[in-house]
């Protein structure tokens, strides 16, 4: 009886190891559109189903298929994923870095992100990638660290642009997340590589709240929406400011709006310095 049990065990083995065979020889096969065109069809999926199992399905294959595509096409830089609309991929000036990004919502409201980063590799001189593994919900006081790719603080990223100080540059990069049923969060994250060519998250240039930070974090009512974004012609980060509804609701974000005026952060010297009540106004009449 035991040996029928194992048997059945490495049979059991064999069909699934055969399954999945089956599946990467498959997609070995598929033709640059069929890929494609199935990375559409989950993407849309993983957002779109109203089942959470099927969601969390999509949302898997979505990160094989890209995975899949990027190791085919290592020093493929230009590879076009803006048919994906349920996917973001940002690609930076100096054709080194391209972040893809996506999301999965739970039942619960809450999100977990994918992400994947191909990045030019100053020692092989040749396109890698990495996988970015979403550790937010792990991660105590993220204004403070410095993550890797292994654990990295998730978000749905819209922007990405460069700033270089001295001999280091930095990608900067906006995001989304849908933090959970009552709130949402927006950040300014930067992304950067070490001497020993490591991709680093999070780096202490921000001088907010008086303090240095890694990262900032805006966390504001789910009901509203809230401005951050890059103001292309000054190079400032400007954005609205946020406060309670009602002055007893200090410190519960889920009551936060923005109150109608603006602050903006502006690079200086290896910092980004905040400026408030910044006048977006009078900056564009100057121009």
């Amino acid at each position: 009886m035991e040996l029928i049990q194992k048997a059945n065990g490495l049979k059991t083995i064999i069909n699934k190891s055969y399954l999945i065979i089956s599946f990467l020889f498959f997609m070995h096969n598929l033709s640059g559109q069929e890929k494609l065109d199935s990375l559409i069809y989950w993407s849309e999926k993983m957002l779109n189903d109203t089942s959470e199992n099927a969601r969390i399905y999509a949302f898997n294959e979505v990160r094989e298929n890209i995975l899949l595509i990027l190791n085919q096409n290592k020093n493929n830089f230009n590879l076009d994923f803006s048919k994906v609309k349920s996917i973001s991929s940002l690609q930076s000036e100096d054709n080194k870095c391209r972040i893809i990004t996506f999301n999965l919502r739970r039942k619960d409201d809450t999100y977990l992100f994918g992400g994947i980063l191909q990045f030019f590799n100053s020692k092989t001189k040749q396109y890698d990638f990495e996988e970015l593994i979403d550790a937010s919900s792990e991660i105590n006081k993220p204004n403070n660290q410095t993550l890797k790719n292994n654990k990295w603080f998730g978000a749905l990223y819209y922007k990405l642009w460069e700033v270089k100080y001295k001999k280091q540059k930095y990608y900067m990069l906006l995001g989304w997340d849908g933090n959970t049923v009552f709130s949402n969060k927006k950040l300014i994250d930067v992304l950067y590589f070490n001497s020993n060519n490591e991709i680093i998250f999070g780096a202490p240039i921000f001088e907010y709240n008086k303090k240095i930070q890694n990262r900032v974090f805006f966390e504001h009512a789910e009901r509203v929406s809230m401005s951050l974004k890059l103001q292309e012609n000054t190079g400032k980060i400007v954005f609205d400011h946020l406060a309670p509804s009602q002055p007893n609701l200090e410190g519960q974000y889920e009551f936060y709006c923005p109150d109608f005026t603006t602050d903006a952060f502006e690079f200086k010297k290896g910092k980004w310095r905040l400026i408030l009540n910044y006048e977006v106004r009078n900056e564009k009449e100057k121009k």
